[in-house]
């Protein structure tokens, strides 16, 4: 298992604190609504618990945040050989 680094750990941390709504969204290019929206509302349903662990830049230079839910929150969704469901929510570009 590979630890996350310190910067790593705060990636994760803005995206499941409202304090950092507005830095996400900036981030993001989005209105602060929408950016701190999705992860409370996924949290509040039970479609989603606290983020699992980051991963590393995809060939298309997204990073991404990777959430566990019991249930299949949408597209982009994958189920695992446990049952689970893993999905990710893009948050940055590598030029960012």
């Amino acid at each position: 298992m590979e630890f996350l680094t310190y910067d790593e750990r705060n990636i994760l941390t803005m995206l499941v604190t409202e304090s950092w709504a507005s830095s996400i969204a900036k981030r993001l290019g989005e209105p602060q609504q929408p950016a701190w929206y999705t992860p409370s509302r996924l949290k509040e349903a039970g479609a989603a618990g606290e983020p699992m662990h980051y991963v590393r830049p995809d060939h298309a230079g997204l990073h991404y945040a990777s959430f566990q839910s019991p249930t299949e929150p949408g597209d982009g969704a994958f189920e695992t050989l446990e049952g689970t469901h893993i999905f990710a929510m893009p948050f940055r570009t590598e030029e960012e």
